[in-house]
């Protein structure tokens, strides 16, 4: 089990609830569908189904798995602020491989 899988397990455990509440996902649903408005050849079933789908993605075990086995530890000299923009250029590079 890679340290980002490790972490999350401990944290669902202590707090007994999933990354997102219903509430977050809804939120997060609604801000992907808001950005997706401007694709024209989507109907409004399509763009809910695809908000939707990334959502469950981006919050399953396969998207943590990818994460853990594409993100190594932070580098040595290596700052917070750096490790996270490599860290979200990883996410990045993976959600747009599954929308393909």
């Amino acid at each position: 089990m890679g340290a980002l899988r490790k972490f999350i397990e401990e944290w669902k455990s202590k707090v007994n609830q999933n990354l997102l509440t219903e509430s977050e996902q809804r939120n997060a649903i609604a801000e992907i569908r808001s950005e997706i408005l401007q694709v024209p050849n989507l109907d409004d079933l399509e763009k809910e189904k695809f908000a939707s789908e990334m959502v469950n993605f981006a919050t399953s075990s396969e998207f943590v798995d990818l994460i853990d086995n594409k993100l190594a530890p932070p580098l040595p000299g290596e700052t917070k602020e750096l490790f996270v923009e490599r860290a979200l250029g990883i996410v990045r590079k993976i959600m747009l491989e599954k929308m393909d």
